[in-house]
């Protein structure tokens, strides 16, 4: 997984931001451009979309999930994330239009020429679900508010044997699984077994009939 960058004072002059950008961030973010300007039209679009997604879970990015959807190595991937990151950020606290951001990222030296009509193009999509995406993340920044927040749920499986003199007598698989918050101290490893795969998919399940139900409820008060 991959997240937004931390940019700090983004409210200060557009210009002396991006010149104030962390020197060590400024080449990925060089290389994230610089990829995003040799995207095709539909790549551009899944790149954007899974973008706008990923701002409903705190910025977290499946890179694996992106690399694979828009067709790109994950490496290029992670870069690309980061400047798209950038541009999200933008878009959220500037009010600058689409056009004039892209020339500002251009005269930082952050972006090139052979980018910009793609830069420009992402940022007015973006401007174009400003109120969407700004509405999602102060939902996710209210539900995040008190405790430890989710980030991530990563699995893999095992294979558990159990050996009578040099022969296999017996095995099963196990899952064993990761739980990331926000947090690092709150973050757990533990095993599952299959019946506990079943019982919490079961959980999950109600839990999301639940939170739709919320929803419609909300919708109609």
């Amino acid at each position: 997984m991959s997240s937004f960058p931390i940019v700090a004072d983004i409210t200060a002059p557009l210009k002396d931001f991006l010149a104030d950008a962390p020197a060590q961030i400024k080449p990925y973010l060089k290389r994230g451009f610089t990829a995003l300007g040799s995207l095709t039209d539909k790549q551009v679009t899944i790149l954007a979309d899974l973008m706008k997604e990923s701002v409903d879970q705190s910025g977290e990015v499946d890179i694996e999930d992106l690399s694979s959807k828009v067709g790109i190595e994950p490496e290029v991937a992670n870069v690309l994330t980061t400047a798209t990151s950038l541009l999200i950020a933008l878009t959220l606290s500037r009010e600058e239009e689409p056009d004039a951001i892209a020339t500002e990222l251009l005269d930082s030296g952050l972006a090139n020429p052979e980018c910009r009509e793609v830069v420009t193009r992402l940022l007015q999509s973006l401007h174009d679900d400003k109120g969407s995406i700004k509405h999602s993340s102060e939902l996710n920044d209210l539900a995040n508010d008190i405790l430890p927040s989710f980030k991530s749920f990563e699995t893999t499986l095992d294979m558990r044997l159990r050996f009578k003199g040099s022969e296999i007598d017996l095995f099963v698989p196990v899952i064993v699984a990761s739980l990331r918050t926000d947090f690092s101290r709150s973050n757990s490893f533990f095993q599952m077994t299959k019946s506990d795969v079943s019982r919490l998919i079961e959980q999950l399940e109600k839990l999301r009939n639940q939170i739709e139900a919320a929803e419609r409820w909300i919708q109609k008060a």
